[in-house]
């Protein structure tokens, strides 16, 4: 499925501020309160669950908790970074970069979820984000990972020889890992550099820039 095919039908269904009890009819109700969001967007779209790096043909599907007006409550995960730290160290651009390429186009959709019963949860308006290398986004963003980068490898030049939280202003890498833990191993540095999974993420400030930026969303400031 098309990105902009399945926008169409997000804005055509006006799914905003409907309960996903309304919203997810067929939905069985064990089903939908498990409250997997992504899960149930890719029903309601009639998404085709595959292995594939994007979620659609041309871009990604994106949601996360919300207040009642939008603003993001939480980072948003955008990629685990294990089996690309070598090409990081090695000179990958943020524009050769698997990071880019899942975040370069995609909807956004917070979800309000002030009931501990997925049912009652909602939608806010969908958004729709692509960025290229002549918008301010896209400055960001790279400024955002050239510093990453520059902070792992610091870290493991000059410091303790580990990974460890790297912030830019939109985009971060911290641990994202479960038991039994994935240390991660750099043929780089020919050592693990890591004792557990690190994933790139998507700090607040980008999800509310977003809403700024849109008219959807005119109380954000």
């Amino acid at each position: 499925m098309k990105l902009m095919d399945a926008l169409e039908i997000l804005e055509n269904g006006k799914i905003e501020n409907i309960p996903f009890k309304e919203l997810f009819l067929n939905v069985p109700i064990d089903k939908l309160n498990k409250g997997k969001v992504g899960q149930l967007l890719e029903i309601y779209l009639g998404l085709a669950n595959t292995p594939n790096a994007l979620d659609f043909e041309d871009g990604e599907l994106k949601t996360n908790k919300a207040k009642l007006n939008g603003e993001p409550l939480e980072t948003m995960f955008i990629s685990q970074i294990a089996s690309q730290v070598d090409n990081m160290f090695s000179g990958m651009t943020f524009e050769q970069s698997w990071v880019f390429n899942k975040i370069k186009r995609m909807i956004y959709l917070p979800v309000v979820k002030l009931s501990k019963k997925p049912e009652e949860w909602y939608f806010k308006p969908p958004i729709y984000f692509e960025t290229s290398p002549d918008d301010n986004f896209f400055a960001q963003l790279q400024d955002d990972y050239n510093n990453i980068v520059f902070q792992m490898k610091n870290s493991i030049e000059k410091g303790d020889g580990y990974l460890h939280t790297s912030n830019g202003k939109y985009i971060q890498i911290r641990t994202k890992d479960s038991k039994p833990y994935h240390p991660i191993y750099s043929n780089h540095y020919k050592k693990y550099i890591s004792n557990k999974n690190f994933a790139f993420y998507f700090k607040k400030e980008f999800m509310t820039d977003l809403l700024k930026n849109s008219t959807k969303y005119p109380n954000i400031i």
